[in-house]
Parts: structure tokens; sequence; C-alpha cells
């Protein structure tokens, strides 16, 4: 029986999980985050979100280190609830919602970056930004169809860019934020139902954004000494995003007008009078 080269260290592992939860998905949730709860407020679901995130990596980690075997969710069902029991039928369904929600996620990314694009070529089609979200997919799924050491190499190259993306976008925010633009609405912490239902939507915005931590558990039978790569890799990335979401996010809404945001169209591309200041801050 063929076995799996176990070449993943820390380091590309943990690259790994950091590279799967940032994407686009910050860029595009942050109106929906202010809109849920009317306010700069919403940053408190980035922190609900990194707790939920914690408790269930925790979980990924014990079972990735128990059962290092390439797989991720569908080999722990199978084993947790038996290979020739209902593991069976519980390990397959999970596999036909993988099957369903990734493609969907990955298409995701597509979309946001195509949409990106457009701002730096306003003149783009519908159909241009169509084929370049199509081409990405297709790009991305070239530079994964290696083996699992090319891959780690790979997922440090696409690292450095994007951390470099992330200090630029902090740097700016620091140098030219105003505490005005990041005032709370009166009533911001008022612990009504509406409350609640707001930090409960902002949370549910921030999973989306965080999810993607367990990934290295999917590849385990290919992790170097993986009782104890995989449990680091998974609590070192969420830590490392949660940092990053959370300084990348006060910077964003300390430049741009938390109001405008909010009443924002999901399209990420931002126009030049997004950038002006309001005769007056919402009330």
């Amino acid at each position: 029986m063929h076995s799996l080269e176990r070449r993943l260290g820390l380091g590309a592992a943990t690259t790994i999980n950091v590279l799967t939860m940032i994407g686009v998905g910050p860029f595009l949730t942050i109106p929906l985050l202010l809109q849920a709860m009317q306010g700069p407020q919403a940053m408190l679901g980035w922190l609900v979100g990194a707790v939920i995130a914690v408790a269930d990596g925790m979980v990924w980690a014990e079972l990735g280190a128990a059962m290092p075997h390439s797989g991720g969710g569908y080999h722990f069902l199978l084993e947790s609830w038996g290979p020739r029991g209902p593991g069976r039928l519980v390990s397959f369904l999970y596999l036909w919602s993988i099957v369903i929600s990734n493609p969907l996620l990955f298409s995701s990314g597509a979309i946001g970056f195509s949409q990106y694009a457009v701002y730096l070529y306003p003149l783009m089609s519908p159909w241009q930004a169509k084929l370049l979200a199509i081409g990405v997919c297709l790009v991305s799924t070239w530079l994964i169809y290696r083996r699992i050491d090319g891959v780690g190499r790979w997922s440090i190259a696409f690292a450095v860019p994007v951390l470099a993306a992330v200090v630029w976008i902090v740097a700016e925010g620091a140098l030219h934020a105003r505490v005005d633009r990041i005032a709370l609405p009166a009533s911001a912490f008022h612990l009504s139902r509406g409350f609640w239902y707001g930090l409960g939507g902002a949370t549910l915005y921030a999973m989306y954004d965080y999810q993607g931590y367990n990934t290295v558990c999917c590849v385990g039978g290919e992790v170097v000494h993986p009782a104890k790569t995989i449990p680091r890799s998974i609590v070192i990335a969420i830590a490392l995003v949660a940092a990053f979401y959370l300084s990348m996010n006060f910077s964003i809404v300390g430049v741009m007008p938390w109001g405008k945001q909010r009443n924002r169209n999901i399209s990420p591309v931002i126009s030049s009078n997004d950038w002006k200041a309001p005769s007056r801050l919402p009330s």
C-alpha cells in the first residue's frame, strides 16, 4: 500500500492555514458587519469569532494529533462513528457537503478578486470580470496540483506579498486614521435584543472570514511530526489572522467613514468619493 510522504513542516503547515483563512473576505464583509450592529462596535464580532475559532480549532488540533491521516473531517467522523457502522453514512454526508460548499467558497474568492480588479481597470466588462474569475480558479488549481513540499513552498511564496499588503494597510490606517470616524453611536452597547441579534450576525460574517484554520488536517498524512505540528499550526494561524483582521479593520474604519461603509453596496470597488469626509457623522 502506497503511503504519503511527510514533508510539511510547521512553517508550511501554518502558512497553508493562514492563506486559506486570509482572502477577500474581510473587505467583502466589513459593510455587512457594520450594518449588522450599526456602528464600529461591530468589531466585537471579530473578537467573538476569534474565541469561537480557538475553541473549535482546539478540537481539530486534538483530532489531527490523534489521527494524523489525510482526509480531515471525513476520516475523523469515519473513525468516531465506526468504519463498519454509522460512520460510513456520516462521513459520506460530510464529504458530500464539502463537495458542494468548497467550490462555492473557492468561487467567492475568485469573484472578489475580479471585483477588486475593476478598481484597477474600470473599463473591465462583466464578461471580462467573469473570465478573470475563471482564470483565477484555473491558475490556482494548476498551482496546487503538485507534490506537497512544492505546495508548501508556493504557500510561503504567496504569504510574503499577502503579509506585506496587511502591513501596508495597517500602516496607512495608522497614519491617516481619525478618531472622530471611529466614534461610537450613543446606543452602541445598549444590551437590547437588537444588540444581541446584531452581534450574532456580525459574528456569523466574521466566522466566514476565519474559516480555514483546520486545512492542515486535510493533509495530516503529509505533515512532519503531526502530533506537535498540527496543533501548533492551528493555534498560531488563528492568533495571527485574528491580529491581522482586527488591525486591518480598525485601520479601514478609522480612515473611511463607517456610515458610508455600512450603506455601501457589497461590491468592494471603492470610488474616490468614499474617501471624502462627510459633513457630519451619522447619529
